[in-house]
């Protein structure tokens, strides 16, 4: 558990805001809650929440003029763009008052658009260090959540000072019930080079879930039946990440195999379908360890990951090949390590719940609901 009522945040006016849970998918119900602690009176004009999502792409491309001749001259390209994806600001406390020394707590809510993309950033430094800024690229995909309270100044020629308080917004994309389960199935003969018939053979190949959190292990189920008389020495699986970012004149598109994962392979006559299929564990970092890239299905910024599963046939019958995409989810926290545990001392004045209406690349409205 995590302790966001803290001895310092008792000793100052201040505030926090704060999800429920660690992470959300598209149309869920996102809850939250402000913590407002006051420590003398404090004439205010309201508190407001801010609720936004943005993508961006922005990256360095190479082109090379070769009408000269052998004095090719070389200039760099640059593209970028960006989207809104929701703005929404809404009075959380609107009251023309003073709040009196103590504790508050101001809980909200909203429903997540069904087709937000997840969270996501990436970037790459230059790959030419002689041509600046060549080659590199920065793509991001972000939610966030700010909390304003406007207080009055004492003199009335004074500006009025705003307290802040700022919360990330984690995005696993669009609802698991929409990811449909995939799986795909070849056969395949096996000839000698005589074109002599050595039997067939069957697979199948799976994702155990519908998706997995980024630095975790996917577990790929392989079924597979040798009906012939040649041992498959080993099943070879690779993964691949496409990244695709759409700038307001270019594309970028990059395709980089992460991870080769080799197992056993099946002997003739083995059957392991079923209950009896092949397990390859796949992980789901990268050479260094660090979780991947998230999957992310924006306007502008695109991840995709697949699979692509070699069995190699001997005899000159060809490989079998299988293609399977996987979604791999942003990493974050449980919900367990993500709960609040409170300070002792701490007894709020709960106000009313704040429901606010979110839409993707639409109009915004508050209203509110008795608690």
């Amino acid at each position: 558990m995590s302790t966001v009522v803290t001895p310092a945040f008792l000793s100052a006016t201040a505030m926090v805001v704060r999800t429920v849970d660690p992470a959300y998918s598209g149309t869920q119900v996102v809850r939250g809650h402000l913590f407002v602690n006051v420590v003398s009176p404090l004439a205010t004009d309201g508190i407001y929440l801010q609720i936004n999502g943005h993508e961006s792409a922005s990256w360095s491309a190479l082109a090379r003029d070769r009408s000269k001749g052998d004095k090719k001259r070389v200039t760099v390209h640059h593209h970028e763009n960006s989207r809104e994806i929701f703005n929404v600001r809404a009075p959380i406390h609107l009251a023309d008052d003073v709040l009196q020394p103590g504790h508050y707590l101001f809980p909200f809510e909203f429903e997540l658009p069904r087709n937000v993309p997840g969270s996501f950033a990436d970037d790459r430094a230059p790959t030419h260090p002689d041509i600046t800024d060549a080659g590199q690229y920065r793509a991001r995909v972000s939610y966030a959540m700010t909390a304003e309270m406007v207080v009055r100044p004492d003199n009335p020629d004074d500006d009025y000072a705003v307290i802040r308080a700022t919360c990330d917004l984690i995005v696993k994309g669009r609802p698991l019930a929409s990811i449909a389960t995939v799986k795909r199935d070849c056969n395949a003969a096996i000839r000698t080079w005589c074109c002599l018939n050595k039997g067939s053979v069957f697979l199948r190949v799976r994702f155990a879930q519908k998706a997995y959190q980024s630095g975790t292990t996917a577990d790929l189920i392989v079924e597979f039946n040798n009906s012939s008389t040649v041992d498959v020495e080993h099943i070879k699986v690779e993964l691949y990440r496409s990244l695709q970012m759409h700038g307001t004149t270019a594309r970028y598109c990059r395709i980089d195999r992460v991870r080769v994962q080799v197992a056993d392979g099946v002997q003739a006559g083995d059957d392991r379908m079923g209950d009896n299929a092949l397990r390859i564990p796949l992980s789901l970092t990268d050479d260094d360890g660090k979780p991947l890239t998230p999957t992310t299905l924006g306007r502008v910024v695109v991840c995709r990951y697949w699979i692509e599963v070699f069995v190699p046939v001997p005899c000159g019958s060809g490989d079998i090949e299988a293609r399977l995409p996987v979604t791999v989810i942003v990493p974050h926290c449980t919900p367990a390590e993500w709960a609040v545990n409170p300070l002792l001392g701490w007894d709020p004045v709960v106000s009313r719940i704040v429901n606010l209406d979110v839409e993707e690349d639409g109009s915004s409205r508050t209203y509110l609901i008795d608690a």
